[in-house]
């Protein structure tokens, strides 16, 4: 349950940008205002993810791995003003991967298989 929750708040953040364009392609307002509900209900399962007892190894490197994307984002959004898809995202997210996979690979004896 844990890792589902986790696995579609991911899905959902990679995808919040396309179900905006997809509904609401021709009205910004009400495209921020589904942008922020498609981020509300995002982190509201990363948190229920979260709050359930035990860690499984693959819940923890998808946790990780979400978190490190979520500040990519804000990284981009606030002190670059990027909002589009650029080859800097690859660099982040390769740095994500690792950076999940280092912190799982060592919290190994803590968590269950």
């Amino acid at each position: 349950m844990k890792l589902s929750l986790t696995i579609f708040s991911f899905i959902l953040w990679i995808s919040s940008y396309g179900i905006c364009e997809y509904y609401f392609a021709d009205s910004v307002e009400d495209w921020w205002k589904l942008r922020m509900i498609l981020y509300a209900v995002t982190y509201f399962l990363a948190m229920a993810a979260n709050g359930f007892p035990g860690k499984s190894l693959a819940l923890t490197f998808f946790n990780y791995l979400f978190l490190g994307i979520i500040l990519e984002d804000i990284t981009d959004r606030f002190f670059f003003d990027s909002r589009s898809w650029e080859w800097n995202d690859w660099i982040a997210i390769d740095l994500s991967l690792m950076a999940a996979g280092f912190i799982t690979f060592k919290k190994r004896k803590k968590c269950q298989l």
